[in-house]
């Protein structure tokens, strides 16, 4: 009795034991599973911003970022530039006439203080734009910032479409895109103006990478 009793207990430890040894190769495998999956998300994140970074550059055509002055002035999208040292402005109706806007009114470009090279660009439609134009300014936006989408070869989310009166009523200021890709950022706006009805809508692209 007493020798059956010890093969029970014996059996009993060692079932024991190999669910011990079952349990730490479990939880070993898990923490071996979990650290592949964020060392793959990482080398997936930093293979992006390899490829995100050198596209970033292409700001607009065959318009660069970093570009100088004289060198933008060459270019076949916006040529001869008229302005100061840091901003030139651009008539939008040239540029809306490649793209097809329907409001945009200018294009300014921004040069770095020090470098004295393309850092920004801003697209600025008519400020008075009547409320039963909102979907024309959507349209533009979607215009504008498609161009980034084709130099950068990527594809942004919007935070929001189908803008109403009643969203500019509310916020005054609507903002329906806000990404970055490699080492530019770019943001659209709806606006209301503080007076009236009128409305109107801008899109800011800056670029934070080399300009050397």
């Amino acid at each position: 009795m007493k020798r059956t009793i010890f093969y029970v207990v014996f059996a009993g430890l060692l079932l024991s034991a190999a669910s011990c040894g079952n349990q730490k190769q479990s939880k070993e495998d898990k923490d071996k599973a979990y650290r592949d999956s964020i060392e793959a998300e990482q080398a997936a994140i930093e293979e992006e911003r390899k490829v995100a970074e050198p596209l970033s550059a292409n700001a607009w055509g065959d318009v660069k970022f970093g570009m100088t002055v004289e060198e933008v002035s060459q270019t076949k999208v916006f040529g001869e530039l008229k302005g100061n040292e840091d901003f030139y402005e651009i008539d939008g109706k040239k540029i809306g006439a490649t793209i097809g806007t329907k409001a945009l009114r200018k294009v300014t470009l921004g040069f770095n203080n020090d470098a004295k090279r393309l850092e920004r660009i801003i697209f600025d439609s008519y400020q008075d734009l009547s409320e039963d134009r909102i979907p024309e300014a959507e349209a533009d936006l979607h215009l504008i910032i498609g161009k980034f989408e084709e130099g950068f070869k990527t594809k942004f989310s919007w935070l929001k479409e189908n803008v109403t009166k009643a969203d500019l009523n509310e916020f005054n200021n609507v903002q329906l895109l806000s990404a970055d890709y490699g080492f530019a950022g770019l943001v659209a706006n709806i606006a209301k103006q503080y007076e009236g009805s009128k409305f109107y809508y801008d899109v800011v692209v800056n670029y934070n990478g080399p300009l050397e």
